[in-house]
């Protein structure tokens, strides 16, 4: 047996990181997690909520093969869903917690002597975000040869007057000018966040089944009660407050508006667009003549067959909405609202082969210049 000479080191040669302690600590709490576990119940939570949305349409793909591949994304869905209950905590809230971030790093750094944002300068500074929107596409449309719009200018000209009011309050009030920056940011922050909230509410305006002027009222109303919302927990609970209050609020909106809408189906509708499974409102389908003949016969049942205009031999286009694109049968809603108005609005939903439908969607061109010849 070969004698090995020399001294034998048993010392850690181990190599240094550089990552930081927190990172690493990070990284070694996922291997803490039951990755099994939770992918299985992930699945069984996506296919739920896939089943509810099949459900609320009153149709199921009857494609075995696609169904069982169905089953590969549905834990996609489960993180689909969570990710957008995430967004709507994070958006409807995102003010008050900016604001709850910026007192605690004052209160770090200067103790007790922070100046706070009242609740009513919070709410005018929100106001004033939209307000800057409004005259930001009032100008737009104005350069785009649209003319002025007057109810843009005419709402958003006071919004941003009073955000105006608020900010001017917030940054000239008594502090060094290090402290009056970080407040005007902050300040400037909140404003810019509160379209989150705007724009998450009128998303849902689609779902709602009531008149035109009623859903616009009623998500206007639904707005300013965020934005009170918002201005109320900034000033009255800590951080930590604000995200358990978001959330419970978030989750209480999601069950909320499924009811007071009558659209139970709303939640699972929104995780099945986002997976790709619905379009997101009616979409322009190219077709060959063989479904579009298809397409045409369902339309005779109400009389207006005239909405679709078949080519012989080429493709042809169809306006529709897709519900289902799982298997090889889509199902597609149309549109078959009489064009004279006498007859009441009507819509058709029909399965189509999918392998003979192709999907057309505009591209916006970024940055093109627009001239008015005057």
């Amino acid at each position: 047996m070969p004698k090995i000479y020399g001294k034998r080191e048993t010392g850690d040669n181990a190599i240094p990181s550089f990552w930081p302690e927190a990172t690493k600590r990070w990284f070694e709490s996922l291997g803490e997690i039951p990755w099994v576990s939770l992918a299985a119940g992930s699945t069984v939570l996506g296919g739920a909520i896939l089943f509810l949305y099949f459900q609320s349409i009153g149709y199921m793909p009857t494609d075995l093969s696609a169904l069982a591949g169905l089953g590969s994304v549905t834990a996609l869905a489960a993180l689909a869903a969570l990710a957008l209950f995430l967004a709507l905590v994070v958006g409807l809230f995102a003010p008050a917690a900016l604001y709850r971030q910026h007192v605690a790093d004052e209160q770090s750094e200067l103790g007790g002597s922070h100046r706070p944002f009242s609740a009513l300068e919070l709410v005018f500074l929100q106001l004033g975000g939209l307000g800057l929107v409004l005259l930001l596409l009032a100008y737009r449309n104005h350069r785009d040869c649209g003319g002025l719009n007057w109810p843009q200018l005419g709402l958003g000209a006071p919004l941003a007057l009073l955000g105006l009011v608020a900010f001017s309050s917030i940054v000239g009030a008594a502090g060094r000018t290090p402290q009056r920056f970080w407040r005007g940011y902050t300040a400037l922050a909140v404003a810019l966040l509160a379209l989150l909230p705007f724009y998450l509410v009128f998303d849902l305006k689609e779902h709602l089944a009531w008149s035109k002027e009623a859903s616009t009222l009623a998500l206007w109303a639904l707005w300013l009660v965020f934005v009170l919302g918002n201005a109320l927990l900034a000033t009255r609970l800590s951080g930590r407050g604000v995200i358990v209050m978001a959330t419970f609020l978030a989750a209480c909106f999601v069950v909320g508006f499924s009811q007071i809408a009558d659209r139970r189906e709303v939640f699972p509708t929104m995780v099945a667009t986002t997976l790709g499974v619905r379009s997101d409102g009616p979409t322009t389908l190219l077709v060959t003549a063989q479904t579009c003949a298809l397409v045409r016969d369902a339309l005779v049942r109400t009389g207006d067959e005239a909405l679709v205009s078949c080519r012989e031999g080429r493709w042809s286009e169809v306006e529709a909405q897709i519900l289902s694109s799982v298997g090889e049968r889509w199902l597609i809603e149309l549109d078959a609202s009489s064009a004279d108005g006498h007859v009441p609005p009507a819509r058709i939903r029909m399965t189509i082969p999918g392998s003979q439908v192709q999907w057309v969607g505009p591209v916006r061109v970024v940055g093109e210049l627009h001239t008015c010849l005057r």
